[in-house]
């Protein structure tokens, strides 16, 4: 019941706010303005001017209110409204800072990875014939390249792409440079590069995987 006057109060507290002073204002200009603007005119006002003006102004006043108790409870309403989202709008920023931080964060190790996964490709270009051992620079390279998707955050089909990309290069560092004219690494990067950048989707990399590269070839062993 409590709130219910309370509520009640708030009602009444706008429709009634700001209407003394309206009521006032409008009251001294009748009683001063009327007969000032009948002596300029030369117009004889009867006595009963000021008293009919007065209420015309309380009638006035009287239907403004009874507006502004019909349209209170909406702009209450309006009121609290706002409050509530400039409350939670100052109440989520410390939060909202962190994801920006964090995005810009992602965007960064984005770019980086986009780079260095073109270094990886070449690498592809390395001739290691059997039996000589990798060298470890694919190692390397291809651990910072792990790192940096951690930093970013990346999905899962990223990750397929990025093992594949391993793959393909270790098979091509088998191979003659002169035998490897379109190395399957070339078209993972590109395919990479082109989520990395955003020009496709997560959807759209698993399925030019599966549509665009040669899969077969790559889990053939070497």
């Amino acid at each position: 019941m409590g709130l219910v006057w309370e509520y009640l109060g708030q009602v009444l507290s706008f429709a009634l706010r700001r209407s003394t002073i309206r009521t006032d204002v409008m009251q001294i200009l009748a009683a001063s303005v009327l007969p000032g603007l009948g002596v300029v005119a030369g117009i004889e006002m009867p006595e009963t001017t000021g008293q009919i003006a007065l209420a015309y102004i309380g009638l006035a006043t009287v239907a403004l209110i009874i507006l502004r108790l019909i349209s209170a409870p909406y702009f209450i309403w309006k009121e609290q409204v706002s409050t509530v989202a400039a409350l939670q709008l100052e109440l989520s920023k410390p939060e909202r800072l962190i994801f920006e931080k964090l995005a810009r964060h992602r965007a960064k190790a984005r770019i980086k990875l986009a780079a260095q996964i073109e270094d990886f490709q070449t690498m592809s270009f390395f001739e290691v014939p059997e039996p000589q051992p990798m060298p470890p620079q694919i190692g390397h390279k291809m651990a910072k390249i792990r790192r940096l998707q951690a930093q970013a955050g990346l999905s899962k089909a990223f990750d397929t792409v990025r093992r594949y990309l391993l793959i393909a290069v270790m098979k091509e560092c088998r191979l003659p440079n002169e035998n490897n004219k379109v190395p399957i690494s070339w078209d993972l990067m590109l395919l990479s590069q082109s989520y990395l950048t955003g020009q496709i989707t997560t959807e759209e990399l698993t399925l030019r995987l599966n549509q665009d590269i040669d899969l077969e070839k790559l889990r053939q062993p070497s």
